[in-house]
């Protein structure tokens, strides 16, 4: 065995925690962080881990000596023999002594001098706690030639949750996972049933290995046995139903039941309506709510697939969800077959099973909408996570800055919601994309009423609905600037521009201006905050500007010299021509509304209506698209409706309403759509976005929505915290480690994580998975694709593994799963009949 290495003393240690060793390079074997190393030891032979390296060099070490040494013209490397003292340092974090077969944990420190030696690959399965024998094979332990297999009691008896942002890997290693499943013997193997609401696993029904025994059902086909559902069952797919409503709906059960042993939901709906309820509002509520179950057309007189079909002994079994829309009826499917697998494996009416759930993503925007950003408007490319952006608060009706949550970008290929009018909005959304609207209500004498705003999937549209599309900023802010020269900020934007003097070494602002109405204002704002400006004034010629004659007027001109013009560098910078960001982003409403008239006297119109005053402004920046949409940024925060045109030639005109805080759509469509989508998460639920120039107010995506709000939670939970008894295991696949549920993922004993880069997650993370170190921590968000941590229960330490090539936790109490599973094929105890009997 190759030496690689030798202990040396420092003012640290070694200690009974970590030492340090020099490499010796000149071996050939490399030595790479998170690598496994052994050494012999007065104790017996000691194993540790790589946990940092260092490369340093004596002639590099004081900063005076290298700046001297290179202040002569000739690099270190001319005049020393530099290369011969550099080398590298490696610290070890010891993680036991193994001696007579037994690992004891390391109470005395190694000695310097000690030679390190690679691991043998034999110990290093006896370290890791691997299954050489039986486990499943998932990839190879990075840095060794050893591969990963894992005990199948071990990894799945106390949960699993695979953890990773989107496109690390994760469903890759989810079909790894099943495909060694799989792969054991049909006896041996227990029953696999994988929730996929995207559709991503389809192909082991087409795989001829695993083809005979995968049975793939899709959402379509999926119906519930109205009859077997008990009013208990009914209220967790009802989850504001009360205590009294759901007191009155058992006995109308147990009637029927006795009457017909099957029923269907409209039985039910009539058994109601029937009923000697007295109380008319709780069998009004009640006949709604069904009806609403009803709606999902989920609901049979029989369970497909069956619970018998669904965990058939050594099978996989597939729920397709891919082609339902709605979440709901997703949740109810997996609320329903999850509790009924976990009641049939409780009573051993099945074999023990592994239950795969992955969490459905729902992408909400498409890619060229925009959103408002404390720097102004971006695309989805140039945001990240922690990124300043305007939320929306609806109950106080104000806009604020909160960052980004969560961040989430997926290609996607369908039909889109268009939410459009010809004036104010023009928005594409998924259909599950929580739309923020106000909706209204009909009296008898034809009167509308509007609801407080709320939060609708787009699918679920009324027709005639409003979505707001601009609020008052909330703010406290205010820039020390005083107003005259906001307003001279103002002139220079819309009808100022850059003299230059001296050969470009300095410049004065100037601004020309004819309109008489303004002009007198101009003169007495200059006059008053820059004396020593000069202003003079000369009669322009008549005329042609774009086919149209143009009588000349009086142009004045304002110059500020050099004096002047420094002061307001400091606020325009070099460009005269955009709104100062320190303005826009800390300027309270005050300041931002006399910004706003200053802009509209350079380069707007405004017109009047009798009735009213004036309603609507027009603002021409010309062809400066940036100036416009600083324009519109300054629109939003005053609470003003701003939509950006372009004409045929090219001019841009934003079209600015005083009155208008709503667009009103009577009816949405569908268009078809391929490209990127996505959404970010913020505080409040709803952000400022923007597309095609129209701006709107618009909600998070579901993920944005309370966690209580899923109905499979519950039985999830349920399964988390008792499973491990029943051998009823749980896999959780989730990119969102933050948004799971604090139970579920607690009694999770092994993670598998991948790549993670979100703070939010990376904290949940380090708080929820056990033994997991400072340094793997880190390590996480560069993780390339295909390369897991694998930490918790199924290994005796964290190791960082390679995951294989596709080819298409032990309870303290209770039995083995293996075992579990062998004797549920030895003593057969449940007929079939038994089992239909129960379901």
């Amino acid at each position: 065995m190759n030496e690689i290495g030798t202990v040396i003393s420092s003012e640290l240690g070694p200690s009974s925690q970590e030492f340090w060793f020099v490499v010796n390079d000149n071996k050939g074997v490399p030595v790479r962080k998170g690598q496994f190393i052994q050494l012999e030891t007065s104790d017996g032979l000691l194993v540790a881990r790589v946990d940092e390296i260092i490369k340093t060099n004596r002639y590099y070490q004081r900063a005076e000596s290298v700046s001297e040494f290179e202040k002569s013209g000739k690099p270190l490397t001319d005049q020393f023999p530099v290369d011969r003292w550099e080398y590298l340092i490696a610290q070890a974090y010891p993680l036991g002594v193994f001696s007579n077969g037994l690992q004891r944990r390391v109470t005395f420190p190694v000695s310097p001098g000690n030679k390190i030696y690679p691991i043998d690959e034999n110990i290093l399965n006896d370290v890791l706690g691997l299954d050489v024998k039986n486990g499943i094979n998932i990839g190879k332990v990075e840095f060794h030639n050893t591969d990963a297999k894992l005990n199948i009691t071990r990894l799945f008896q106390k949960h699993l949750a695979v953890l990773a942002m989107s496109g690390a890997g994760k469903s890759y290693l989810t079909s790894v996972l099943i495909e060694e499943l799989l792969n054991k013997e049909r006896n041996s193997r227990p029953s696999v049933i994988l929730i996929d609401p995207h559709g991503e696993y389809g192909g082991f029904v087409n795989d001829n290995r695993y083809a005979t025994s995968t049975k793939v059902y899709h959402g379509e086909e999926i119906t519930i046995a109205t009859h077997s559902l008990s009013a208990y069952e009914l209220s967790m797919l009802m989850p504001k139903i009360t205590s009294v409503q759901r007191r009155e709906l058992n006995p109308i059960i147990r009637k029927l039941r006795g009457e017909r042993p099957v029923y269907n939901m409209q039985d039910l709906i009539d058994a109601v309506q029937n009923s000697d309820i007295k109380d008319i509002k709780t069998k009004t509520v009640l006949v709604a709510w069904l009806h609403e179950l009803d709606y999902t057309k989920l609901f049979s007189n029989r369970d497909y697939p069956s619970v018998k079909d669904l965990a058939f002994q050594g099978n996989l079994s597939i729920l397709n969800l891919s082609d339902l829309v709605d979440i709901r009826r997703k949740q109810i499917i997996i609320a329903y077959f999850a509790k009924k697998l976990f009641d049939a494996r409780r009573q051993k009416k099945i074999s023990p099973f592994i239950l795969f759930v992955e969490e459905a993503h729902q992408f909400c925007l498409s890619s060229d909408t925009e959103i408002l950003t404390q720097k102004g408007w971006k695309k989805y490319n140039e945001l990240k996570v922690g990124y300043p952006v305007f939320s929306y608060n609806k109950d106080s009706d104000k806009l604020e800055v909160n960052p980004i949550q969560r961040l989430i970008i997926k290609n996607y290929s369908g039909e889109l919601v268009k939410l459009y009018n010809d004036e104010s909005i023009n928005s594409l959304v998924t259909n599950d994309h929580r739309v923020l609207c106000y909706t209204r209500t009909t009296n008898k004498n034809h009167e509308f009423t509007w609801s407080q705003p709320k939060f609708i999937l787009a699918k679920d549209l009324p027709t005639g609905f409003k979505i707001p599309i601009t609020a008052k900023i909330q703010s406290n802010s205010k820039c020390n600037i005083d107003n005259d020269l906001i307003k001279i900020i103002g002139w220079i934007v819309t009808d100022g521009y850059k003299h230059l003097f001296d050969s470009g070494k300095y410049f004065s602002f100037e601004i020309s201006q004819t309109k008489k109405n303004i002009v007198k204002q101009m003169i007495d704002v200059v006059k008053r905050r820059f004396p020593k400006a000069r202003i003079s004034s000369r009669k322009r010629k008549d005329h042609f500007y774009d086919s149209r004659f143009i009588k000349g007027n009086t142009e004045f001109t304002f110059y500020f010299g050099k004096e002047c013009s420094d002061e307001l560098k400091k606020w325009l910078g070099n460009n005269a021509h955009r709104i100062p960001r320190q303005l826009l982003e800390n300027a309270s409403i005050d300041q931002l509304k006399i910004l706003f008239d200053a802009l509209v006297q350079g380069d707007g119109n405004i017109s009047y209506s009798k009735k009213n005053g004036y309603s609507y402004v027009t603002f021409y920046p010309g062809h400066d698209s940036y100036l416009a949409d600083d324009f519109q940024e300054l629109c939003v925060k005053l609470g003003f409706s701003a939509v950006k045109t372009k004409s045929t030639n090219g001019q841009i005109k934003v079209l600015v309403s005083f009155r208008r805080k709503f667009a009103f759509i009577r009816k949405v469509k569908k268009e078809t759509y391929s490209g990127k989508v996505w959404d970010v998460t913020v505080k409040n639920g709803a952000f400022v976005a923007r597309r095609e120039g129209k701006i709107f107010i618009t909600g998070n995506c579901p993920e944005g929505e309370e966690r209580e709000s899923a109905l499979s939670r519950g039985i999830i939970d349920q399964i988390a915290r008792e499973g491990r008894k029943f051998n009823a295991c749980l896999v959780l696949i989730t990119q969102r480690p933050a948004g799971l549920a604090t139970t579920a993922l607690s009694q999770c004993n092994t993670h598998v994580i991948m790549r993670v880069t979100n703070p939010y997650d990376l904290d949940h993370i380090k708080e929820s998975s056990e033994g997991i170190t400072g340094g793997v921590l880190d390590s996480i968000p560069g993780l390339k694709v295909g390369e897991a941590y694998i930490v918790g229960e199924a290994v005796n330490y964290p190791i960082l593994v390679n995951v294989r090539e596709r080819k298409s936790k032990s309870s303290e109490k209770g039995m083995k799963l293996e075992d579990e599973i062998q004797n549920f094929n030895d003593n057969k105890q449940i007929s079939d009949k038994d089992l239909e009997t129960f379901m």
